[in-house]
Protein backbone atom coordinates (compact mmCIF):
# COMPACT_ATOMS: atom_id res chain seq x y z
CA UNK A 1 0.00 0.00 0.00
CA UNK A 2 1.24 3.83 -0.68
CA UNK A 3 2.93 5.09 2.63
CA UNK A 4 1.92 8.49 2.01
CA UNK A 5 -1.49 9.53 0.30
CA UNK A 6 -0.06 11.20 -2.55
CA UNK A 7 1.97 8.23 -3.11
CA UNK A 8 0.64 6.46 -6.41
CA UNK A 9 -0.20 2.79 -6.07
CA UNK A 10 0.73 0.08 -8.15
CA UNK A 11 1.13 -3.75 -7.38
CA UNK A 12 4.59 -4.99 -8.77
CA UNK A 13 2.25 -8.06 -10.39
CA UNK A 14 0.44 -5.43 -12.26
CA UNK A 15 3.53 -3.13 -12.75
CA UNK A 16 5.69 -5.90 -14.38
CA UNK A 17 2.40 -7.12 -16.61
CA UNK A 18 2.00 -2.97 -17.65
CA UNK A 19 6.16 -3.33 -18.20
CA UNK A 20 5.71 -6.43 -20.57
CA UNK A 21 2.86 -5.06 -22.29
CA UNK A 22 4.73 -2.01 -23.38
CA UNK A 23 7.30 -3.90 -24.72
CA UNK A 24 5.41 -6.16 -26.09
CA UNK A 25 3.25 -3.54 -28.23
CA UNK A 26 6.48 -1.95 -28.62
CA UNK A 27 8.14 -5.03 -30.61
CA UNK A 28 4.69 -6.07 -32.58
CA UNK A 29 4.10 -2.07 -33.88
CA UNK A 30 8.26 -1.54 -34.73
CA UNK A 31 7.75 -5.27 -36.18
CA UNK A 32 5.03 -3.88 -38.69
CA UNK A 33 7.48 -0.77 -39.54
CA UNK A 34 10.05 -3.02 -39.95
CA UNK A 35 8.31 -5.64 -42.61
CA UNK A 36 6.01 -2.67 -44.29
CA UNK A 37 8.97 -0.15 -44.87
CA UNK A 38 10.53 -1.08 -48.37
CA UNK A 39 14.26 -1.96 -47.67
CA UNK A 40 16.76 1.07 -47.97
CA UNK A 41 14.05 3.79 -47.73
CA UNK A 42 14.34 3.91 -44.05
CA UNK A 43 16.78 7.22 -43.04
CA UNK A 44 20.67 6.74 -44.68
CA UNK A 45 19.60 2.33 -44.29
CA UNK A 46 21.04 2.84 -47.74
CA UNK A 47 24.35 3.56 -46.46
CA UNK A 48 24.63 2.16 -43.48
CA UNK A 49 23.61 -1.56 -44.82
CA UNK A 50 26.61 -1.28 -47.37
CA UNK A 51 28.95 -0.44 -44.71
CA UNK A 52 27.58 -3.62 -42.98
CA UNK A 53 28.24 -5.76 -46.06
CA UNK A 54 31.42 -4.41 -46.55
CA UNK A 55 33.01 -5.72 -43.59
CA UNK A 56 30.82 -8.73 -43.70
CA UNK A 57 32.67 -9.44 -47.26
CA UNK A 58 35.76 -9.82 -44.67
CA UNK A 59 37.65 -6.25 -46.11
CA UNK A 60 38.10 -5.09 -42.80
CA UNK A 61 36.90 -1.32 -42.18
CA UNK A 62 36.52 1.18 -45.22
CA UNK A 63 38.95 3.75 -45.56
CA UNK A 64 37.52 7.16 -46.87
CA UNK A 65 38.68 9.29 -50.16
CA UNK A 66 36.43 12.02 -50.59
CA UNK A 67 35.67 12.12 -54.38
CA UNK A 68 35.73 8.70 -55.07
CA UNK A 69 32.01 7.00 -54.81
CA UNK A 70 30.96 4.55 -52.41
CA UNK A 71 27.78 2.33 -51.32
CA UNK A 72 28.26 4.29 -47.87
CA UNK A 73 29.29 7.53 -48.86
CA UNK A 74 29.62 9.57 -45.47
CA UNK A 75 28.29 6.98 -43.57
CA UNK A 76 31.68 5.18 -43.79
CA UNK A 77 33.75 7.63 -41.28
CA UNK A 78 31.70 6.03 -38.74
CA UNK A 79 32.95 4.46 -35.65
CA UNK A 80 32.44 0.94 -36.73
CA UNK A 81 31.19 -1.07 -33.61
CA UNK A 82 27.78 -1.28 -34.39
CA UNK A 83 28.51 -2.23 -38.33
CA UNK A 84 30.91 -4.80 -37.34
CA UNK A 85 28.49 -6.52 -34.55
CA UNK A 86 25.80 -6.38 -37.36
CA UNK A 87 28.49 -8.10 -40.01
CA UNK A 88 28.59 -10.72 -37.56
CA UNK A 89 24.69 -11.39 -37.75
CA UNK A 90 24.58 -11.58 -41.38
CA UNK A 91 27.96 -12.73 -42.85
CA UNK A 92 26.56 -16.35 -43.57
CA UNK A 93 24.00 -14.37 -45.87
CA UNK A 94 25.03 -14.48 -49.37
CA UNK A 95 24.79 -10.16 -50.42
CA UNK A 96 25.98 -10.54 -53.72
CA UNK A 97 22.78 -9.20 -55.50
CA UNK A 98 22.96 -5.90 -53.36
CA UNK A 99 24.07 -4.12 -56.57
CA UNK A 100 20.68 -5.02 -58.22
CA UNK A 101 19.00 -4.01 -55.14
CA UNK A 102 20.70 -1.02 -54.84
CA UNK A 103 18.80 0.59 -57.47
CA UNK A 104 18.72 4.83 -57.05
CA UNK A 105 15.94 6.21 -58.43
CA UNK A 106 17.06 9.15 -60.58
CA UNK A 107 13.35 11.48 -59.92
CA UNK A 108 13.56 10.76 -55.55
CA UNK A 109 12.44 14.23 -54.04
CA UNK A 110 14.68 13.64 -50.77
CA UNK A 111 13.86 16.03 -47.83
CA UNK A 112 10.91 17.15 -49.89
CA UNK A 113 7.98 16.53 -47.74
CA UNK A 114 5.01 17.99 -49.88
CA UNK A 115 5.84 16.43 -53.17
CA UNK A 116 3.11 14.53 -54.28
CA UNK A 117 5.00 11.51 -55.84
CA UNK A 118 8.72 10.03 -56.06
CA UNK A 119 9.09 9.52 -52.08
CA UNK A 120 10.96 6.17 -52.70
CA UNK A 121 15.07 6.75 -52.74
CA UNK A 122 15.24 2.86 -54.82
CA UNK A 123 13.66 1.41 -57.46
CA UNK A 124 12.01 -1.80 -55.79
CA UNK A 125 11.45 -5.33 -57.69
CA UNK A 126 9.97 -8.55 -56.90
CA UNK A 127 13.17 -9.86 -55.46
CA UNK A 128 12.34 -8.18 -52.31
CA UNK A 129 8.91 -9.86 -51.72
CA UNK A 130 8.51 -13.03 -48.82
CA UNK A 131 9.99 -15.32 -48.59
CA UNK A 132 13.41 -12.79 -47.95
CA UNK A 133 17.00 -14.18 -49.55
CA UNK A 134 20.09 -11.90 -49.63
CA UNK A 135 20.43 -8.45 -49.21
CA UNK A 136 16.44 -8.52 -48.42
CA UNK A 137 16.82 -10.68 -45.96
CA UNK A 138 20.28 -9.26 -44.12
CA UNK A 139 18.58 -6.27 -43.81
CA UNK A 140 15.05 -7.35 -42.54
CA UNK A 141 17.37 -9.46 -39.66
CA UNK A 142 19.49 -6.23 -38.79
CA UNK A 143 16.00 -4.49 -38.56
CA UNK A 144 14.90 -6.83 -35.91
CA UNK A 145 17.77 -7.00 -34.52
CA UNK A 146 17.90 -3.19 -33.78
CA UNK A 147 14.45 -3.54 -32.31
CA UNK A 148 15.56 -5.31 -29.78
CA UNK A 149 18.44 -2.44 -29.15
CA UNK A 150 15.58 0.10 -29.09
CA UNK A 151 13.43 -2.13 -26.81
CA UNK A 152 16.52 -2.21 -24.39
CA UNK A 153 16.49 1.59 -24.26
CA UNK A 154 12.71 1.98 -23.51
CA UNK A 155 13.28 -0.15 -20.55
CA UNK A 156 16.03 2.19 -19.34
CA UNK A 157 13.91 4.83 -19.57
CA UNK A 158 11.12 3.18 -17.11
CA UNK A 159 14.60 2.25 -14.70
CA UNK A 160 15.35 5.42 -14.83
CA UNK A 161 11.92 7.26 -14.22
CA UNK A 162 11.56 4.70 -11.02
CA UNK A 163 14.65 5.59 -9.78
CA UNK A 164 13.72 9.19 -9.64
CA UNK A 165 10.54 8.46 -8.72
CA UNK A 166 10.27 5.46 -6.63
CA UNK A 167 6.69 6.20 -5.69
CA UNK A 168 5.12 7.10 -8.85
CA UNK A 169 5.15 3.96 -11.11
CA UNK A 170 2.38 5.22 -12.90
CA UNK A 171 4.84 8.04 -14.35
CA UNK A 172 7.59 5.61 -14.99
CA UNK A 173 5.51 3.17 -17.17
CA UNK A 174 4.05 6.75 -18.60
CA UNK A 175 7.62 7.58 -19.63
CA UNK A 176 8.21 4.72 -21.21
CA UNK A 177 5.41 4.33 -23.13
CA UNK A 178 6.06 7.67 -24.03
CA UNK A 179 9.52 6.54 -25.30
CA UNK A 180 8.13 3.64 -26.92
CA UNK A 181 5.44 4.80 -28.83
CA UNK A 182 6.83 7.85 -30.40
CA UNK A 183 6.14 7.07 -34.45
CA UNK A 184 10.24 8.11 -35.68
CA UNK A 185 11.62 6.66 -32.41
CA UNK A 186 9.52 3.33 -33.89
CA UNK A 187 10.86 3.84 -37.23
CA UNK A 188 14.52 4.44 -36.82
CA UNK A 189 14.30 1.30 -34.14
CA UNK A 190 12.97 -0.68 -37.46
CA UNK A 191 16.27 -0.05 -39.30
CA UNK A 192 19.40 -0.49 -39.71
CA UNK A 193 21.63 2.68 -38.64
CA UNK A 194 24.07 3.12 -35.52
CA UNK A 195 21.63 5.47 -33.95
CA UNK A 196 20.16 1.76 -32.38
CA UNK A 197 23.10 0.84 -30.60
CA UNK A 198 24.56 4.64 -29.40
CA UNK A 199 20.76 5.53 -27.97
CA UNK A 200 20.71 2.33 -26.31
CA UNK A 201 24.66 2.58 -24.76
CA UNK A 202 23.63 6.43 -23.55
CA UNK A 203 20.49 5.35 -21.68
CA UNK A 204 22.29 2.90 -19.70
CA UNK A 205 25.05 5.69 -19.33
CA UNK A 206 22.40 7.76 -18.10
CA UNK A 207 20.54 5.55 -15.46
CA UNK A 208 23.82 4.28 -14.27
CA UNK A 209 24.76 8.36 -13.47
CA UNK A 210 21.57 8.91 -11.93
CA UNK A 211 22.77 6.13 -9.25
CA UNK A 212 25.91 7.30 -9.16
CA UNK A 213 24.51 10.59 -8.00
CA UNK A 214 22.30 9.22 -5.64
CA UNK A 215 24.13 5.99 -4.07
CA UNK A 216 27.63 6.08 -5.27
CA UNK A 217 28.97 3.02 -7.02
CA UNK A 218 31.96 0.45 -5.65
CA UNK A 219 35.20 0.89 -7.72
CA UNK A 220 35.50 -2.51 -8.55
CA UNK A 221 32.65 -1.75 -11.14
CA UNK A 222 33.81 1.85 -12.37
CA UNK A 223 36.09 -0.37 -15.18
CA UNK A 224 33.40 -2.04 -16.49
CA UNK A 225 31.23 1.39 -16.35
CA UNK A 226 33.98 2.54 -18.56
CA UNK A 227 33.89 -0.60 -20.85
CA UNK A 228 30.26 0.98 -21.11
CA UNK A 229 31.15 4.31 -22.31
CA UNK A 230 34.02 2.65 -24.72
CA UNK A 231 31.51 1.36 -26.47
CA UNK A 232 29.85 4.18 -27.08
CA UNK A 233 32.73 5.92 -28.13
CA UNK A 234 33.30 3.10 -30.65
CA UNK A 235 29.44 3.58 -31.95
CA UNK A 236 28.93 7.24 -33.08
CA UNK A 237 30.88 10.34 -32.23
CA UNK A 238 28.11 11.91 -30.43
CA UNK A 239 28.64 8.82 -27.78
CA UNK A 240 31.96 10.97 -26.99
CA UNK A 241 29.96 13.35 -25.22
CA UNK A 242 29.18 10.73 -22.57
CA UNK A 243 32.71 10.53 -20.84
CA UNK A 244 32.39 14.22 -19.79
CA UNK A 245 28.71 13.20 -18.25
CA UNK A 246 29.75 10.35 -16.41
CA UNK A 247 32.77 12.43 -14.75
CA UNK A 248 30.01 15.06 -13.85
CA UNK A 249 27.94 12.68 -11.69
CA UNK A 250 31.46 11.57 -10.36
CA UNK A 251 31.61 15.26 -9.49
CA UNK A 252 28.10 15.73 -8.65
CA UNK A 253 28.97 12.31 -5.97
CA UNK A 254 31.50 13.08 -4.35
CA UNK A 255 30.53 17.25 -3.69
CA UNK A 256 27.25 15.57 -2.16
CA UNK A 257 29.25 12.94 -0.08
CA UNK A 258 31.65 15.91 1.56
CA UNK A 259 28.47 17.84 2.08
CA UNK A 260 26.53 15.20 4.05
CA UNK A 261 29.67 14.14 5.93
CA UNK A 262 29.77 14.53 9.71
CA UNK A 263 32.29 17.43 10.43
CA UNK A 264 34.32 15.31 12.34
CA UNK A 265 35.04 13.83 9.41
CA UNK A 266 36.52 16.58 7.60
CA UNK A 267 39.80 17.30 7.20
CA UNK A 268 41.15 20.85 8.26
CA UNK A 269 39.99 23.44 5.89
CA UNK A 270 43.29 23.40 3.92
CA UNK A 271 42.98 19.95 2.91
CA UNK A 272 39.39 19.49 2.54
CA UNK A 273 39.58 20.06 -1.38
CA UNK A 274 42.03 17.03 -1.71
CA UNK A 275 39.74 15.21 0.05
CA UNK A 276 37.19 15.76 -2.31
CA UNK A 277 39.89 15.76 -5.55
CA UNK A 278 41.96 12.90 -4.93
CA UNK A 279 38.85 10.46 -4.75
CA UNK A 280 37.50 11.56 -7.50
CA UNK A 281 40.83 11.45 -9.75
CA UNK A 282 41.74 7.80 -9.22
CA UNK A 283 37.25 7.18 -9.91
CA UNK A 284 37.58 9.28 -12.96
CA UNK A 285 40.75 7.21 -14.19
CA UNK A 286 39.54 3.94 -13.50
CA UNK A 287 36.46 5.06 -15.94
CA UNK A 288 39.08 7.02 -18.57
CA UNK A 289 41.19 3.97 -19.08
CA UNK A 290 38.63 1.53 -19.86
CA UNK A 291 37.25 3.74 -22.38
CA UNK A 292 40.54 4.55 -24.09
CA UNK A 293 41.25 0.77 -24.17
CA UNK A 294 38.00 -0.21 -26.00
CA UNK A 295 37.67 2.74 -28.19
CA UNK A 296 41.11 4.39 -28.60
CA UNK A 297 42.35 2.85 -31.32
CA UNK A 298 39.37 4.03 -33.69
CA UNK A 299 40.64 7.44 -33.16
CA UNK A 300 44.36 6.92 -33.48
CA UNK A 301 43.34 4.85 -37.09
CA UNK A 302 41.30 8.25 -38.36
CA UNK A 303 44.77 10.39 -37.17
CA UNK A 304 46.90 8.20 -38.69
CA UNK A 305 44.89 7.74 -42.15
CA UNK A 306 42.79 11.38 -42.10
CA UNK A 307 45.31 13.65 -39.88
CA UNK A 308 42.57 14.54 -37.17
CA UNK A 309 41.16 12.38 -34.44
CA UNK A 310 37.23 12.32 -35.17
CA UNK A 311 37.97 12.03 -38.79
CA UNK A 312 34.79 14.88 -39.20
CA UNK A 313 36.50 17.01 -41.45
CA UNK A 314 36.93 13.76 -44.21
CA UNK A 315 32.96 13.53 -43.03
CA UNK A 316 32.24 16.54 -44.35
CA UNK A 317 34.25 16.44 -47.53
CA UNK A 318 31.89 13.72 -48.42
CA UNK A 319 28.92 15.12 -47.67
CA UNK A 320 29.55 18.43 -48.90
CA UNK A 321 28.43 19.82 -45.80
CA UNK A 322 25.96 22.62 -45.41
CA UNK A 323 24.41 23.69 -49.12
CA UNK A 324 21.94 26.15 -47.45
CA UNK A 325 23.00 29.05 -45.11
CA UNK A 326 20.81 30.40 -42.41
CA UNK A 327 19.91 34.34 -43.41
CA UNK A 328 17.13 35.19 -41.95
CA UNK A 329 14.43 33.78 -38.80
CA UNK A 330 12.22 32.57 -41.63
CA UNK A 331 15.20 30.01 -42.61
CA UNK A 332 16.21 29.36 -38.61
CA UNK A 333 11.86 28.82 -37.84
CA UNK A 334 11.88 26.17 -40.95
CA UNK A 335 14.68 24.33 -39.94
CA UNK A 336 13.30 24.60 -36.43
CA UNK A 337 10.07 23.15 -37.94
CA UNK A 338 11.93 20.66 -39.76
CA UNK A 339 13.31 19.90 -36.30
CA UNK A 340 10.09 19.32 -34.33
CA UNK A 341 8.78 17.16 -37.02
CA UNK A 342 11.35 15.19 -37.54
CA UNK A 343 11.39 14.17 -33.70
CA UNK A 344 7.91 12.53 -33.69
CA UNK A 345 7.44 11.36 -37.49
CA UNK A 346 9.14 12.48 -40.97
CA UNK A 347 9.21 9.35 -42.41
CA UNK A 348 11.41 7.83 -45.52
CA UNK A 349 13.98 10.40 -46.84
CA UNK A 350 12.49 12.90 -44.62
CA UNK A 351 9.67 13.40 -47.36
CA UNK A 352 6.78 11.35 -45.73
CA UNK A 353 4.80 13.63 -43.17
CA UNK A 354 2.18 11.90 -40.69
CA UNK A 355 -1.32 12.46 -41.87
CA UNK A 356 -3.50 14.52 -41.11
CA UNK A 357 -0.64 17.43 -41.01
CA UNK A 358 -2.08 19.21 -37.76
CA UNK A 359 -1.40 16.42 -35.92
CA UNK A 360 1.96 18.92 -35.25
CA UNK A 361 0.15 21.17 -33.92
CA UNK A 362 -1.34 19.04 -31.39
CA UNK A 363 2.40 17.72 -30.41
CA UNK A 364 3.34 21.44 -30.81
CA UNK A 365 0.56 22.45 -27.64
CA UNK A 366 1.86 19.50 -25.94
CA UNK A 367 5.36 20.65 -26.04
CA UNK A 368 4.48 24.47 -25.17
CA UNK A 369 3.06 22.83 -22.18
CA UNK A 370 5.51 21.01 -20.72
CA UNK A 371 8.11 23.57 -21.27
CA UNK A 372 5.92 26.19 -20.01
CA UNK A 373 4.91 24.01 -16.86
CA UNK A 374 8.56 22.78 -16.10
CA UNK A 375 10.02 26.52 -16.65
CA UNK A 376 7.28 27.70 -14.02
CA UNK A 377 8.34 24.86 -11.40
CA UNK A 378 12.33 25.89 -11.78
CA UNK A 379 11.20 29.78 -11.37
CA UNK A 380 9.25 28.85 -8.07
CA UNK A 381 11.82 26.40 -6.94
CA UNK A 382 11.37 26.21 -2.82
CA UNK A 383 13.86 26.80 -0.60
CA UNK A 384 15.55 24.59 0.60
CA UNK A 385 15.86 23.00 -2.89
CA UNK A 386 14.15 19.68 -3.07
CA UNK A 387 16.32 16.74 -2.44
CA UNK A 388 15.47 15.55 -6.63
CA UNK A 389 16.96 19.06 -8.01
CA UNK A 390 20.52 17.10 -8.46
CA UNK A 391 18.93 14.92 -10.05
CA UNK A 392 16.62 17.05 -12.74
CA UNK A 393 19.60 19.21 -13.28
CA UNK A 394 21.71 16.77 -14.39
CA UNK A 395 19.28 15.03 -16.88
CA UNK A 396 18.97 18.75 -18.02
CA UNK A 397 22.88 19.01 -18.34
CA UNK A 398 22.31 15.75 -20.99
CA UNK A 399 19.48 17.39 -23.10
CA UNK A 400 21.33 20.82 -23.38
CA UNK A 401 24.50 19.09 -24.10
CA UNK A 402 23.04 17.23 -27.09
CA UNK A 403 21.36 19.88 -28.43
CA UNK A 404 24.58 22.00 -28.10
CA UNK A 405 26.61 19.05 -30.17
CA UNK A 406 22.95 18.97 -32.81
CA UNK A 407 23.41 22.72 -33.18
CA UNK A 408 26.73 22.36 -34.19
CA UNK A 409 26.44 19.28 -36.65
CA UNK A 410 23.41 21.37 -37.73
CA UNK A 411 26.23 24.12 -38.51
CA UNK A 412 28.00 22.27 -40.58
CA UNK A 413 25.51 19.85 -42.86
CA UNK A 414 22.04 19.91 -43.56
CA UNK A 415 21.05 17.85 -40.28
CA UNK A 416 17.80 19.59 -38.87
CA UNK A 417 16.45 16.31 -37.79
CA UNK A 418 14.96 15.13 -34.31
CA UNK A 419 16.30 11.89 -34.47
CA UNK A 420 19.26 12.89 -33.96
CA UNK A 421 18.16 13.91 -30.13
CA UNK A 422 17.05 9.82 -29.35
CA UNK A 423 20.05 9.93 -27.28
CA UNK A 424 18.43 11.85 -24.79
CA UNK A 425 14.83 10.66 -25.24
CA UNK A 426 14.95 8.97 -21.92
CA UNK A 427 15.75 12.62 -20.21
CA UNK A 428 12.95 13.86 -22.33
CA UNK A 429 10.85 11.62 -21.87
CA UNK A 430 11.09 11.95 -17.74
CA UNK A 431 10.90 15.93 -18.29
CA UNK A 432 7.66 15.37 -20.15
CA UNK A 433 5.83 13.74 -17.63
CA UNK A 434 7.35 15.70 -14.65
CA UNK A 435 5.86 18.77 -16.59
CA UNK A 436 2.80 17.67 -17.54
CA UNK A 437 2.13 16.63 -13.72
CA UNK A 438 2.99 19.92 -12.20
CA UNK A 439 -0.67 20.95 -13.04
CA UNK A 440 -2.24 19.22 -10.20
CA UNK A 441 -5.33 21.37 -10.93
CA UNK A 442 -8.72 18.93 -10.92
CA UNK A 443 -5.83 16.42 -11.66
CA UNK A 444 -5.06 17.86 -15.11
CA UNK A 445 -1.75 16.83 -15.47
CA UNK A 446 -2.82 13.45 -14.99
CA UNK A 447 -5.28 13.79 -18.08
CA UNK A 448 -3.02 15.48 -19.74
CA UNK A 449 -0.33 12.96 -19.28
CA UNK A 450 -2.73 9.76 -20.47
CA UNK A 451 -3.93 11.69 -23.28
CA UNK A 452 -0.25 12.24 -24.58
CA UNK A 453 0.62 8.37 -24.34
CA UNK A 454 -2.50 7.72 -26.26
CA UNK A 455 -2.04 10.10 -28.83
CA UNK A 456 1.38 8.54 -29.40
CA UNK A 457 0.34 4.88 -29.50
CA UNK A 458 -2.19 6.12 -32.01
CA UNK A 459 -0.33 8.09 -33.90
CA UNK A 460 2.36 4.87 -34.02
Amino acid sequence: MPTNPGEDYLSRARERTAVAVIIGLYLLIGSIYSISTPIMEASDELRHYPYVKYIADGNGLPVQHPGTETYWEQEGSQPPLYYALSALLTCWIDTSDMPEIHQLNPHATIGIPLDADNKNMLIHSAREAFPWKGTTLAIHLLRFWSLLLGAGAVYCTYRLARLIKPDKPIWALAAMALHAFNPMYLFISASVNNDNLVNLLAACTLLVCVSIIQRGISRRWLPAFGLLLGTACLTKLSGLALVPLAIAALVLHQVFKYIEMPRAQRLPPGKQFAQIITPLLIDSLLIILPVLLVSGWWYLRNWRLYGELSGLNTMLAIVKGRTIPITSFADLWGEFRGLRYSFWGLFGAVNILMRPTWIYKVLDGFSLIIFGTLLWKTVHLRRPLPKSWPIYGFLALWIVMYIISLLRWTSMTMASQGRLLFAALPAICVFSIVGLQTINYRRIGSWLMVGLCALVFTLA
